[in-house]
């Protein structure tokens, strides 16, 4: 009887000690993944997190920044809003190159908070030829590591606003960054930028003032 009940008791504790190592084996399983959702109702929202696969929408990997899987973005000019979920935060990419370049309806970004910049090298045309955004706030943004703005807002016509508060320490080219700018009427920024890039940085920005 006691022989029967010590192996019962082996038997439990294995079960146990497999189980405890399973679960973190189980855990890894889910590794999280950067990517876009873009739905048809012209919203695009950004994820970093195991749950790609539980998405509806037609979705673009993001690798080191850069969309993987981009070809809808060739036909974005339909994207009105771009939103960044909490769960983006977690994800430090080193470029933005171009990420809404073309979104030429993008009119709103929510949650500009979770995006993280603090590897961040460059974000050469990111916002190139949004023709419909009047604001963008990056006031939030970590740039200690950002050197390249190269057209992040050409032809922007109708941007009006931008905060850029946290700019200026390490940029080094910042050509064209606001060409053919029609409206911007104001630009809030720190007392350190310095930049030895700079031309056509404000060609045609008509409105804009000391």
């Amino acid at each position: 009887m006691r022989t029967t009940l010590h192996r019962n008791t082996l038997v439990v504790i294995a079960a146990l000690f497999t189980l405890m190592f399973a679960l973190p084996q189980k855990a890894m399983a889910q590794t999280k993944e950067a990517y876009a959702v873009r739905d048809n109702a012209g919203t695009i929202t950004f994820y970093y997190d195991a749950q790609m696969a539980t998405r509806t929408g037609t979705i673009a990997y993001i690798s080191d920044g850069y969309y993987e899987t981009q070809s809808w973005l060739y036909n974005s000019t339909d994207i009105t809003t771009a939103v960044f979920d909490a769960s983006f935060a977690g994800y430090a990419p080193t470029s933005l190159n171009e990420w809404f370049k073309g979104m030429s309806a993008l009119t709103t970004i929510k949650g500009m908070e979770y995006l993280n910049t603090a590897n961040v090298e460059t974000m050469k045309s990111m916002f190139e030829n949004c023709s419909a955004l009047q604001t963008v706030d990056m006031s939030h943004c970590n740039t200690d590591k950002l050197t390249n703005i190269v057209a992040m807002f050409k032809d922007c016509s109708v941007l009006q606003t931008v905060d850029l508060t946290n700019f200026g320490t390490a940029l080094y080219d910042m050509r064209e960054v606001f060409f053919n700018c029609t409206e911007l009427t104001t630009i809030y920024c720190n007392n350190t930028w310095t930049c030895d890039l700079s031309e056509s940085m404000f060609d045609k920005c008509y409105k804009l003032k000391g």
